[in-house]
C-alpha cells in the first residue's frame, strides 16, 4: 500500500470514527427526547424521501468520482467533467423535485415531515464530494464533514428537548447536510477553472449510458437499504416496529463505516496504482486491505452480540429492548461488508467493471425484497433484519467470483477463521464476564468493562500470536514516537 493511500486511509478512518463517536452522543438522547413512534415517522419519510434523492444523486458520485480519478492531473479535462457532470445534475434535481411535488400533493399524512425531508433533494445537487474524492483530497471532505456533523450535534443538544421537537430535529439534521454541501464550492476554484465552461448539447447525452450502468447498483443498494423500513411502516404496528429498527440498524452503520473508509479511499486510488506499478501492486493492496478490514471486522462483530443486551437499555433506553434482538441480528454484516465494500469500491468500480457490480447488487435487492415480503408480515423488524444479512451474503458472493483473479480466496478464508477464532475466545470471555457479575455494578459499568476485557483479550491474543498486522501497528506507532 503506497504512503499517499495510507495518508487518505487515515484521514478517511479519522471521519470514520467521528461518525462513530458524536452518534455515541446523538443517539441515546434522541431515543429518550424523542418517542420511538415520533422516530419511527422520521425514518418512514426519510425512507420515501430517499426515493426522490436517489433520482436527483443518481450515479453521479459513483461516476464523478471515479473519472476524476483518472483526470485529476489535467485542469482542463477535469474542469470540463465537473460542469459535464454539473448540468445532468440539475436536469435529474429538477426531475426529482417534480416529481416530489407531485407525491405531496397526493399524500394525505406527515406533509410537514415530508416537507422539511425535501431539503435533502436540493442538496443532493450541490453535493460535489465526488470531484474532492476523486482528487484523493480527503483532507478537505472530511474537514468539511466533521464540521457538520458538529454543529449537527449542538444544534440537536441545545434545540431538541421535547417529543414535538421531531420537525426541528428533521430541520437540524438536513439544513446543516446542505450547507455542508454548499461550503466545499468555496474550494472549486483552486482546482476547476470556470474559462472551460462550455454548453453543448452532446455534454448532457456523454457518459449516460456508463451512468445508467451506475445506477442499477445504486438503486439496488439504495433499496436496500430503504425498503425494509419502506414496508415497515406500511405495517399495522410499523412506526414503532421502524423504532426499534432505526436505533438498531444506526448502531451496525456505525460500525460498517469504519471498514468503508478503506473502500472509499480505493477507489480513488487503484485507479493511479493500475497505470503506475501494474496489477500484482493492486492484487497485494486489495488482499491487505480485505484482511485489515477483517482484522478490525471480527471482534465488532462477536463484540456487538455479546454486549447488545446490557447496552441497549442505558444507550437508548427503555423500551428499547427489541432493539437488543435486532443488533444480534444485524451483526454479521459487519463481517460481510467488510470484505464485500473492499471488492466493490476496490476492484469492480475503479477498473470499470459496473455490469458485475450490478449484477450482484440487482440479486441482492431481489432477495431482500422477496423475504421482506415473506418475513415481515410474520417477525416485523426481526424479518426486515434476517432479509438484510441474507442480501449481504448474496452480495458477497456474486462480487467475490466476478472479482477472483484480484482476490485470494484462500487467504481470506485463512484470515477470517483466525479473526474470527480469535473473535469467539473474546466473545466467551466477556459472556463468562457478564454472567458473574451482572446485577453487581450498573449496565454502563458492566458495558465498560466488557469492552475494556473483549479489546485486552483480543489483542493479547493476537500479540501472543504474533500477528502481522498488530506488529505493522505496533512498529508504526513506535517509528512515530522516536520521531517526537
Amino acid at each position: 500500500m503506497d504512503q499517499k493511500t495510507k495518508i487518505n486511509y487515515i484521514y478517511s478512518t479519522v471521519y470514520q470514527i467521528l461518525s462513530i463517536i458524536l452518534p455515541l452522543v446523538t443517539t441515546p438522547y434522541i431515543s429518550r427526547v424523542l418517542s420511538v413512534d415520533s422516530i419511527g415517522v422520521y425514518s418512514f419519510t426519510a425512507s420515501i424521501v430517499s426515493y426522490f434523492v436517489l433520482v436527483a444523486s443518481f450515479s453521479f458520485q459513483t461516476y464523478g468520482q471515479r473519472e476524476a480519478a483518472y483526470k485529476k492531473n489535467d485542469k482542463e479535462k477535469l474542469s470540463s467533467l465537473f460542469f459535464e457532470i454539473q448540468i445532468k445534475k440539475l436536469i435529474f434535481t429538477l426531475l426529482a423535485y417534480g416529481s416530489f411535488v407531485l407525491f405531496f400533493i397526493e399524500t394525505s399524512q406527515y406533509k410537514t415531515m415530508y416537507l422539511i425531508q425535501s431539503i435533502a433533494i436540493v442538496s443532493a445537487f450541490f453535493d460535489i464530494t465526488y470531484l474532492f474524492q476523486g482528487m484523493e483530497q480527503f483532507r478537505l471532505t472530511v474537514v468539511r464533514n466533521t464540521v457538520v456533523k458538529l454543529v449537527g450535534l449542538l444544534l440537536t443538544l441545545i434545540f431538541v428537548k421535547k417529543q414535538t421537537d421531531v420537525y426541528l430535529y428533521a430541520i437540524i439534521q438536513t439544513v446543516t447536510i446542505l450547507l455542508g454541501n454548499l461550503s466545499l464550492w468555496l474550494y472549486l476554484p483552486e482546482f476547476i477553472s470556470f474559462k472551460y465552461f462550455k454548453f453543448k448539447k452532446e455534454s448532457i447525452s456523454h457518459g449516460l449510458v456508463e451512468l445508467f450502468q451506475l445506477f442499477v447498483p445504486v438503486l439496488s443498494i439504495q433499496l436496500y437499504y430503504t425498503i425494509d423500513k419502506t414496508m415497515l411502516g406500511m405495517t399495522s404496528n410499523g412506526m414503532a416496529e421502524n423504532g426499534y429498527y432505526e436505533q438498531a440498524i444506526k448502531i451496525i452503520r456505525l460500525c460498517q463505516n469504519m471498514m468503508g473508509a478503506m473502500g472509499a479511499v480505493l477507489l480513488s486510488s487503484i485507479p493511479r496504482m493500475i497505470v503506475t506499478s501494474g496489477k500484482e501492486a493492486v492484487k497485494s493492496t486489495i488482499n491487505h486491505a480485505i484482511r485489515l478490514n477483517l482484522f478490525i471486522a471480527a471482534p465488532i462483530t462477536m463484540g456487538l452480540i455479546g454486549i447488545a443486551d446490557v447496552m441497549v437499555p442505558w444507550f437508548l433506553g427503555s423500551g428499547y429492548e427489541r432493539s437488543a434482538t435486532l443488533i444480534c441480528i444485524f451483526a454479521p454484516m459487519t463481517l460481510l461488508s467488510a470484505i464485500s465494500m473492499i471488492i466493490g469500491n476496490g476492484i469492480l468500480l475503479p477498473l470499470r467493471r459496473q455490469n458485475c457490480l450490478t449484477i450482484a447488487t440487482l440479486g441482492a435487492m431481489i432477495f431482500n425484497i422477496v423475504f421482506n415480503i415473506i418475513l415481515i408480515p410474520q417477525l416485523g423488524a426481526c424479518g426486515a433484519a434476517v432479509a438484510s444479512v441474507g442480501s449481504e451474503i448474496v452480495t458477497l458472493i456474486i462480487q467475490g467470483f466476478f472479482a477472483k483473479e484480484y482476490i485470494d480466496l484462500n487467504l481470506i478464508i485463512k484470515n477470517a477463521i483466525k479473526y474470527l477464532g480469535v473473535a469467539a475466545i473474546m466473545y466467551a470471555v466477556i459472556s463468562l464476564i457478564k454472567i458473574l457479575i451482572q446485577g453487581q455494578v450498573g449496565m454502563f459499568t458492566l458495558t465498560l468493562l466488557l469492552i475494556i476485557s473483549g479489546i485486552v483479550v483480543y489483542f493479547s491474543i493476537l500479540s501472543f500470536t504474533k500477528d502481522d498486522i498488530l506488529s505493522d501497528i505496533r512498529k508504526s506507532f513506535n517509528g512515530r514516537f522516536r520521531r517526537l
